[in-house]
């Protein structure tokens, strides 16, 4: 990947971290996580992810007036650069391509949408 102050494609994420759920710009203070690619295989880490989405569409599922979810993101700023650029600390790229791949994520979302009655109207590809 290419990194944001060098420009060079050194970038690089590191193998554990903080990964942010955002729904439709909403986020929750819970919607956090932590990822170990060392430690957790990739199918806990999914587990991870399900439950976080989860959380978040229970919470969802009780407002009044819902928007479908049009915007998904999972962002993370544990990046580092190999030419030891100092990142911004505000910085949060997309994890998606990287830790879980569209079609997970896809999935995850529409079977929870079904199961908590929240449609699913993606604006872009994940």
């Amino acid at each position: 990947m290419y990194c944001p102050v060098c420009f060079s494609d050194t970038l690089y994420l590191k193998p554990r971290g903080v990964i942010t759920t955002i729904i439709n710009g909403k986020q929750m203070n819970t919607g956090r996580f932590l990822f170990n690619e060392i430690k957790d295989n990739h199918d806990e880490m999914l587990k991870k992810l399900d439950s976080k989405v989860e959380e978040f569409f229970k919470w969802y599922s009780t407002f009044q007036n819902k928007d479908p979810v049009s915007k998904f993101g999972l962002y993370s700023s544990d990046f580092c650069c190999k030419n030891d650029c100092k990142i911004p600390i505000n910085t949060r790229i997309s994890i998606i391509g990287i830790l879980f791949t569209a079609e997970e994520v896809t999935t995850i979302l529409n079977a929870l949408g079904k199961k908590y009655q929240i449609k699913i109207e993606l604006e872009a590809s994940i």
